[in-house]
């Protein structure tokens, strides 16, 4: 038991993201907005400027919005006005109760609203992790409107997710990438947050991020709380908008032999059949929004600077930049000067398409 806590203590490092500042201050302001029929406790920052559209950021899993203070209050002061909301399963006023309410589509269409809700035309997109994923999604829905209203995208440590399904599964799968995402097999199980005496509620959400600092209500108070949030996993696969391959699941003993030992803990203290996978039911396609994706080269989750994914380039129509950032993991936000770097990249790309 105490091998299997370090495992999900590690994993839960990897996938989640620290944040700048936890309060509502030093130009952050902090307020409910009403989006989809659900009530988000969002971030704002800045001011409104005729000359610089606003921008729009979706956090991951597991995170809090307060993870995008840093980049806000740098935006603010190049100009920027940005919004971050505590998505659907964070927030304490959007928390439906069933899994089909996490379909990503409907995660996607909050993105939407909340731009609408705060009375955004056009405006910038940036996502983090499977705030990543929802934004690839939505700017591919965006490129096929007849107005276009996202001008560009910044992906924060994952693929497009037609490349990244290409990593998961098929001919061309990155064997390294299937074996990182193994936790994804866990997550899509039944009532996941409860498996093992509450074990990924208990390590992942209590002693990292069981609260917002910003917003005392927004909190996983229970294993059914924190299985809101991964949900979104399963609003991801064929059961929901089917947007991801679905990556093989592998046994402990093939796990061990390809030198995996960790994995293979996992999959003991989560046992489940051998698959072969699948593909991703509905493709999302290309995009034409302009379009940064950031990586994390030493990101232990995502393996971000593979072939596979680098494969992004192939799937957007629009201008694309890629930016590796050195000894740096999945939080790229968190990366000492290499934090820099993308909060450089970032406000260039926003620069170049007001």
């Amino acid at each position: 038991m105490a091998f299997l806590r370090s495992l999900i203590l590690s994993l839960a490092l990897l996938t989640s993201s620290s944040s700048a500042s936890s309060s509502c201050s030093d130009g952050i302001t902090c307020s409910t907005v009403t989006a989809n029929g659900l009530d988000f406790s969002c971030r704002t920052a800045g001011a409104r400027s005729d000359g610089k559209l606003p921008v729009l950021m979706v956090h991951g899993f597991p995170e809090w919005s307060e993870m995008y203070v840093g980049l806000m209050r740098s935006l603010a002061g190049s100009g920027y006005y940005s919004a971050a909301c505590n998505m659907r399963g964070y927030s304490s006023g959007a928390r439906p109760p069933n899994v089909e309410d996490y379909h990503y589509d409907l995660l996607t269409s909050d993105v939407s609203a909340l731009a609408d809700a705060l009375s955004f035309g056009s405006y910038h997109l940036v996502g983090h992790d499977h705030g990543a994923c929802i934004g690839w999604n939505l700017a591919a829905k965006d490129a096929k409107l007849a107005s276009p209203r996202v001008a560009s995208y910044s992906a924060l440590s994952v693929p497009h997710l037609d490349a990244f399904s290409d990593g998961l599964y098929g001919a061309a799968a990155d064997l390294d990438q299937q074996i990182a995402s193994q936790y994804f097999t866990v997550f899509l199980m039944d009532d996941s947050a409860s498996l093992n005496w509450n074990s990924l509620y208990n390590i992942m959400a209590l002693p990292i991020m069981n609260s917002d600092s910003g917003f005392p209500d927004d909190k996983f108070e229970s294993a059914d709380a924190f299985q809101k949030a991964l949900w979104w996993y399963n609003g991801a696969s064929p059961s929901g908008a089917g947007v991801l391959a679905v990556v093989p699941t592998m046994s402990a003993s093939t796990l061990a032999k390809d030198g995996s030992v960790a994995m293979a803990a996992m999959r003991l203290a989560y046992p489940a059949e051998e698959t072969t996978g699948g593909p991703a039911p509905n493709p999302i396609g290309k995009l034409k929004a302009n379009t940064l994706f950031v990586c994390g080269e030493d990101d232990p989750a995502i393996l971000c600077a593979h072939d596979y994914s680098k494969n992004s380039k192939n799937f957007v129509e629009g201008t694309y930049d890629y930016l590796q950032v050195e000894k740096c993991g999945h939080d790229v936000l968190s990366c000492g000067d290499g934090t820099q770097k993308v909060i450089a990249a970032i406000t260039k790309l926003l620069d170049a398409n007001n």
